[in-house]
């Protein structure tokens, strides 16, 4: 087995056993980041750090709970984009991804800008196996927001599944270069 078809393995573990976290995918680039010519612990910082959910892990009790309130919260507010990106999160992670998908969609519909609900839309679509259309939410999501680097990490880990080693290196250049110029920025604010 090469160097490569190891990280592979280990982003298709990544998405099998997603938790909303991307501890697995950054321990996996990390570990084999060498495949990529990869310098230094940027990277493997930024991979480790760029989680923007951070949850614990949350019962199926407690995620159908959060779905009443959210659909509760959307009778009465239905323009409300944040509601329906949580609804879409909590139905992803009951495995309800028809459901989840069609929640993402109504965010998307009312702010087609919105980086974070492409995000989420990304990561619905890499649940039901469609990785060419999660990579074509997560390609659009960029045009939104180009310093995601949460989404440049998936996109890269879209092409290794996809068995496109180059264009992962290459996007994983972009995630290096952005980490460098935060880390810049932090360090230059006062």
């Amino acid at each position: 087995m090469t160097q490569y078809d190891k990280i592979k393995e280990f982003v298709e573990e990544y998405f099998r056993s997603d938790d909303g976290r991307h501890g697995p995918l950054a321990e996996a680039i990390t570990d084999y980041k060498d495949i990529f010519g990869l310098e230094g612990d940027l990277l493997g910082e930024a991979l480790l750090n760029s989680d923007e959910r951070k949850n614990e892990y949350i019962n199926k009790e407690s995620l159908l709970e959060s779905l009443d309130i959210w659909e509760s919260h959307l009778r009465m507010f239905p323009v409300d984009v944040q509601v329906w990106r949580a609804k879409a999160i909590d139905l992803m992670l009951l495995d309800r991804y028809s459901e989840s998908l069609e929640a993402i969609a109504r965010a998307i519909s009312l702010n087609p800008n919105d980086g974070e609900a492409l995000y989420i839309k990304g990561r619905v679509l890499i649940k039901m196996n469609r990785h060419v259309e999660a990579l074509k939410a997560y390609e659009q999501g960029i045009t939104v927001d180009p310093n995601c680097i949460s989404i440049w990490l998936e996109i890269s880990a879209v092409y290794i599944l996809l068995g496109m080693k180059e264009e992962a290196s290459a996007v994983l250049d972009i995630v290096d270069r952005l980490v460098k110029h935060e880390e810049c920025v932090q360090k230059n604010d006062y």
